[in-house]
């Protein structure tokens, strides 16, 4: 720490922008604001994050002419309400941004109003086209595409080979393409 006497020709330093000031006063107190910060945040790397955001604002905005203190602790505190405040203003935005996130959130079932129908009538010819399919292609086709298992996990399942797998589907993807195309053009 600094020795009380130089307190005042430390700070005229740092007031007149001295980047070695800043340096000094960086290594100094980061990872005590940073702790500070954490005690808040409750999140190490976002307490970090507030620090040094801290410190880059301080510098390039020249806040450091706007201190008033005449001693290191009179600057510890100051420098601890501004990392305590910046800290409740991030628990403050992150509050708001996961509320409207929320809001915006929509049932995963949840379709627009004017296209329920749409989306019945092509959960039906979707249906009716599974229907078409043979026994074994619908197995391996919701296999695949609704349970979302791989070739290996199919074949494995039906006791199949996997070329087996990789042909059924291909031939359940094409009968279905054109079936729904069919209806598609009704």
């Amino acid at each position: 720490m600094m020795n009380p006497t130089n307190d005042i020709d430390f700070i005229n330093k740092l007031k007149s922008g001295h980047l070695t000031a800043l340096n000094h006063l960086f290594t100094q107190y980061q990872s005590w604001l940073s702790i500070c910060a954490y005690t808040v945040l409750r999140n190490e790397i976002e307490a970090e994050e507030v620090v040094q955001e801290f410190f880059i604002d301080f510098w390039e905005n020249k806040k450091y002419r706007l201190i008033e203190a005449k001693s290191i602790p009179a600057l510890k505190n100051y420098l601890f309400i501004c990392i305590k405040n910046r800290s409740l203003n991030r628990i403050a935005k992150n509050k708001t941004r996961q509320s409207r996130y929320a809001d915006l959130l929509l049932p995963q079932d949840y379709t627009l109003p004017e296209n329920r129908l749409e989306s019945l009538d092509l959960k039906n010819n979707i249906n009716q086209a599974l229907n078409q399919l043979t026994k074994r292609q619908r197995e391996v086709f919701e296999l695949g595409y609704i349970s979302g298992k791989t070739r290996k996990e199919i074949s494995t399942e039906l006791s199949i080979s996997q070329e087996t797998v990789k042909k059924l589907m291909a031939n359940a993807l094409k009968t279905l393409r054109k079936i729904l195309n069919k209806t598609e053009s009704l």
